[in-house]
């Protein structure tokens, strides 16, 4: 029993149903409650985990879900409901700390993106990689899971990059004249109908690009 325990967990709940198909949604009802029942947290994430193994081709790995990791996994779905959440998670090779950032991410309804790094990997691919993350949270909307392993990280441009986007949400010279009208083309029926009488300039639209890029 987890009464007590200080536990919090907002996906304990089934899917909310959609008011007019009246079809269940596909991400849990958020209610930030106190586990009442350790066991119950378990059955709910080990749920989750299957989800994610068989939505995985040729991942047949299985965590194994002990008191601890689930505290871990607590923690970082807590940091990922939030504005900007970011993590930095520490601990020797092998502990489970990818594992676990990727089943969070599964359980908050993220989009989950790792860099494949080669021997040919170079800053110029790793800005592609950034792009490609700006644009699916800041254009299409999507909730974004970025996961950076520290042996991926080749250059010190790399932390720049990334310190910059959790700071200010750009990196400067990011995109090109021709990629930020295409943006801004993009987001203009989506300004208009969330923020009704805004401007729609080129300005505005990047403001509200990097605001959709940090929520």
């Amino acid at each position: 029993n987890a009464e007590g325990s200080g536990l919090y967990a907002d996906f304990l709940r089934g899917p909310s149903l959609d008011p007019e198909t009246g079809e269940p949604s596909a991400t849990n009802s958020s209610c930030y409650e106190a586990v009442q029942d350790i066991a119950v947290l378990r059955s709910c994430v080990q749920q989750h985990q299957a989800q994610l193994v068989n939505s995985q081709k040729g991942n047949s790995g299985s965590l194994v879900l002990f008191d601890d990791a689930l505290h871990h996994c607590l923690r970082i779905s807590r940091c990922l409901a939030m504005d900007r959440g970011c993590m930095l998670l520490i601990g020797v090779g092998g502990s489970g700390k990818q594992s676990l950032a990727k089943l969070a991410s599964h359980i908050a309804g993220a989009y989950t993106f790792q860099i494949a790094p080669t021997k040919a990997y170079s800053i110029v691919n790793f800005l592609e990689d950034i792009k490609h993350v700006c644009i699916t949270a800041g254009v299409k909307g999507s909730k974004v899971a970025f996961i950076v392993n520290e042996q991926d990280l080749k250059d010190e441009m790399y932390l720049d990059c990334l310190n910059q986007l959790l700071s200010i949400g750009h990196f400067p010279g990011l995109f090109t004249r021709s990629e930020l009208e295409s943006i801004a083309s993009d987001l203009r029926p989506i300004l208009a109908r969330e923020q009704q009488g805004a401007r729609d300039d080129q300005h505005q639209m990047q403001v509200f690009f990097q605001e959709r890029l940090r929520r």
